[in-house]
């Protein structure tokens, strides 16, 4: 049988201190920061234990629930050159990961880098944290790195979960001869499970993209009037470094272009809609151009016409048809005037003459 190597539990401890002497010991373990959810006064219970299985430190913990922050130069100062996979057998935590709340909930995977910043709120909850030495997953830390950025559990294979699940419900009855072949099918699992996430993780990738490209182009339509839509205020709106934002709109010849692409596109419809009711260098104005020189020249770049020449030709459409009218505008304008259908001419042909039938039905 396992022993544990260490172990915490703040059961003897008295009730008033022991949230402070778990917030103690989570600090030794390079987290800072944790405050307690629930009530003080009834204590705070929590349990860890700590084995080591080879190289790998795993560590089985029972606690109420909690929330923490790791800050990134105390993660860097700590040490701690371990990749942690962490298993929530029960329970859930919310953590922010590049600005995303993203919830793990039970038999779900969450990948950590030790050295990068983390904070967020843990409920009361059971799990199961495997340390492994970084040393020991080389040549996987791109694909570490990414799983460690995002919401891991929608890439790793479900595989892992159970495995290390089944794992954890054996761990008290292993015995001290089996370490090692566990210490290595544990890794061997691992390794397999992020080797096979690489795909996943690029699937996953441009399902994110799309869907933060589509809530982009939300945001531009709504906005195309404001003088405060730019790269910047887009990428603050969506959360997202001006790095993400850039790639996000690579498929579409690039964020600026497409700002400006879709404010001309707005102009020319204006234009077709209003004829000469609005002078083109208050349409320039209302759609944030700085002048009507610049957004005639970015016009004629886009459509290969002037703003001008696209009213003179609009208007004499329009004038000439009241079909055209209609299609641009949704009004026709005013033609010959045109008898309604009388109801037995709606798809009933004529009715027949009673001079020309007689009642036997011949002329």
């Amino acid at each position: 049988m396992i022993r544990s190597v260490y172990v915490f539990d703040t059961n003897g401890i008295p009730v008033r201190d022991q949230f402070n002497a778990f917030r103690s010991e989570l600090s030794l373990l390079g987290l800072s920061g944790p405050e307690q959810t629930g009530d003080g006064r009834r204590g705070f219970s929590a349990r860890l234990d700590g084995h080591d299985i080879g190289e790998l430190k795993i560590v089985h913990s029972v606690t109420d629930g909690y929330t923490f922050s790791m800050p990134e130069y105390r993660a860097r100062d700590v040490g701690l050159d371990y990749w942690l996979i962490m298993l929530r057998v029960r329970g859930c935590a919310e953590v922010e990961i590049n600005g995303d709340r993203v919830r793990f909930e039970g038999n779900l995977i969450e990948v950590r880098d030790l050295k990068r910043a983390r904070s967020g709120q843990v409920s009361k909850n059971r799990s199961m944290a495997v340390y492994v030495p970084r040393h020991k997953l080389e040549g996987m830390e791109s694909v570490l790195n990414q799983l460690a950025a995002m919401d891991s559990s929608a890439c790793l294979h479900p595989l892992l979960s159970h495995y290390l699940a089944s794992m954890a419900g054996m761990l008290p009855d292993l015995d001290v001869n089996e370490y090692s072949v566990i210490a290595d099918t544990t890794l061997s699992m691992i390794r397999a499970c992020v080797s096979l996430s690489r795909d996943a993780i690029a699937a996953a990738q441009e399902v994110i993209m799309a869907t933060r490209l589509e809530m982009a182009k939300r945001i531009v339509n709504s906005n195309l009037k404001s003088p405060y839509l730019s790269a910047e205020s887009l990428g603050a709106e969506l959360n997202v470094s001006r790095r993400q934002l850039y790639k996000i709109f690579d498929g579409v010849g690039g964020v600026d272009r497409y700002l400006r692409s879709c404010r001309l596109e707005a102009c020319h419809k204006a234009i077709l809609e209003k004829g000469g009711a609005q002078p083109i260098n208050a349409l320039a104005e209302e759609y944030g151009f700085p002048d009507a020189a610049t957004f005639s020249r970015q016009f004629r770049a886009e459509f290969g016409c002037s703003p001008s020449e696209v009213r003179e030709r609009a208007c004499c459409s329009v004038a000439k048809s009241g079909f055209a009218a209609w299609l641009v505008g949704g009004q026709a304008s005013a033609g010959p005037v045109i008898p309604p259908f009388k109801e037995h001419e709606w798809g009933r042909g004529p009715t027949r003459s009673r001079t020309r039938w007689d009642h036997h039905g011949t002329a």
